[in-house]
């Protein structure tokens, strides 16, 4: 389900009452909206651009409170920030090659409730709220005037999650921690646009329902002498989005094929490896 779920069960394992700490990821995201920026426009050949998304580090806090021997809850941000390129033809058989450069901030923030059903066994619910921010920048290849367009991604998504987690022992203060989940997000996107001839440019709202699993493998290591845990492990996250919706704003009707699939059907991976330290303390 929720990335906070996996520390979550380490600190309950090892039986303190406040969890504060940070956790540093480095991961791989394949997004939704990948397949619609390459069939926006063609090489000459009609072939699908080049496109390219850089791994990147996120990082964010991380706090979580035992509330009696079976409940605890937390919360967990991560921030980072990813480029993405491509080269692509104006329109199809063009002959005006440009460069286009994608800037994108992502923040993912969960927040969970983990029961304690059994010495090793654990069920979750929460929330996950999951945002970005994509600028789009165009350049001609070969230093002549900018792209006609640049662009503005801007998507909002919540949604409740569903879970479990096993707890391992590997010796007195090591473990190993599995988590499965299942996930439900209701998105919001904002695509605008910008004509650089000054001309009134298109913009729309697509509402997307998506639907996916979060799974994480870790292993945890605590410190008695610290009070503190470590954790190292690997994350797992595939949606799949069904468009329930677009509102469009000065649209060309030329275009109207586009909108049932644009985010239609399309997948967003995120994966990636992690490494935490939680210090915990009583209150």
């Amino acid at each position: 389900l929720l990335i906070i779920a996996t520390i979550m069960i380490s600190t309950n394992a090892f039986a303190l009452d406040l969890n504060v700490g940070a956790t540093l990821w480095y991961a791989n995201w394949k997004p939704h909206w990948e397949k619609e920026f390459r069939d926006i426009f063609r090489d000459e050949s009609g072939e699908k651009t080049h496109f390219k998304m850089d791994d990147t580090y996120l990082i964010g806090p991380i706090v979580s409170l035992k509330l009696g021997d079976t409940f605890s809850l937390g919360a967990n941000m991560i921030y980072g920030k990813y480029t993405a390129s491509c080269i692509k033809m104006w329109y199809e058989g063009g002959t005006e090659s440009i460069h286009s450069t994608m800037d994108i901030t992502k923040y993912d923030t969960d927040i969970i409730l983990n029961y304690r059903a059994f010495t090793y066994v654990q069920f979750f619910v929460g929330l996950k709220f999951q945002h970005y921010n994509l600028t789009e920048t165009q350049r001609g290849i070969y230093d002549t005037p900018p792209g006609p367009f640049s662009r503005e991604l801007l998507s909002n998504s919540y949604g409740p999650g569903l879970g479990i987690g096993l707890t391992i022992p590997l010796d007195e203060n090591f473990a190993m921690l599995l988590n499965i989940s299942g996930i439900y997000l209701r998105t919001k996107v904002e695509d605008s646009w910008k004509e650089n001839s000054g001309a009134n440019p298109p913009s729309y709202i697509y509402t997307l329902n998506a639907y996916g699993i979060n799974n994480s493998l870790s292993l945890a290591y605590f410190l008695p002498s610290f009070n503190i845990t470590l954790l190292t492990g690997f994350r797992y996250q595939y949606l799949k989005y069904k468009q329930a919706d677009v509102k469009k704003t000065n649209y060309d009707p030329g275009d109207e094929f586009r909108f049932d699939r644009d985010y239609n059907n399309q997948r967003d991976i995120f994966w990636g490896i992690n490494i935490s330290v939680l210090y915990s303390f009583s209150i």
